[in-house]
């Protein structure tokens, strides 16, 4: 509990992040929400979707798949074990006063993002920043350059949640990033255990670097692993 905080207010924001978790997962009744219509305007958007099904067809015989897509038009598609990890994650970094801000690369429709800053505010924790990072045009050609990735003028980093699903969206974070995160920090892979493609990344990552710290499955659909994090030493 923040120092500033008397237990009833802790107890209140508590609540208040429970009901913002239920909402941004559409676990409340369906009467309560406007629907968010897919956005597929332009041709590439439209061709990006298509392959995006392809691969989601085909990954489903593994028991696969590259994103949740029950919650297709609300704002996160985490479900509320991510949404749980991420709010333990911001809990740990406050309560062990691990410098830095909240970063998450691969927002989708910003839910990740939106509970972030619902926590500081809920939670009054002042003198730090969420940072939304995205191509904001649907998943970016692999052989992109990386756009403004590397000069992102975030100097510390306490939380840092990936959601990039490729190789090279998840390699190039973790190579600019990652030497950002404090000590004590926590780095959060969403799609790690799914997609093979994201695992290699991490896998290499870890390997070139040595980072040693145990890697932690955060939660399990259809017996798979979904999702894992690390403490930053």
């Amino acid at each position: 509990m923040p120092s500033s905080q008397t237990l009833e207010t802790f107890d209140l924001a508590e609540r208040y992040l429970r009901l913002m978790r239920l909402a941004l997962t559409r676990s409340l009744p369906g009467s309560n929400y406007a629907e968010i219509l897919p956005n597929s305007k332009t041709v590439s958007k439209a061709l990006r979707h298509a392959a995006y099904s392809a691969v989601q067809r085909a990954l489903r015989p593994f028991r696969l798949s590259i994103v949740q897509t029950n919650r297709s038009s609300g704002e996160t598609m985490m479900g509320m074990g991510a949404l749980d990890n991420l709010h333990s994650a911001m809990h740990q970094v406050i309560a062990s006063q691990v410098p830095g801000d909240f970063v998450e690369t691969g927002v989708w429709r910003g839910g990740g993002t939106i509970y972030m800053r619902a926590f500081l505010e809920a939670h009054q924790i002042p003198g730090r920043q969420v940072w939304v990072c995205d191509s904001f045009e649907g998943l970016p050609n692999p052989k992109d350059e990386y756009q403004t990735m590397p000069s992102a003028p975030i100097d510390q980093i306490a939380v840092l949640r990936l959601d990039g699903d490729m190789y090279e969206s998840t390699i190039v974070v973790l190579e600019h990033l990652y030497p950002k995160v404090s000590p004590g920090g926590i780095v959060i892979i969403d799609d790690h255990g799914m997609l093979p493609e994201c695992n290699r990344a991490v896998e290499d990552y870890r390997s070139k670097y040595a980072i040693s710290e145990p890697l932690r499955i955060i939660g399990y659909v259809s017996d798979n692993p979904l999702g894992a994090y690390w403490c930053k030493d």
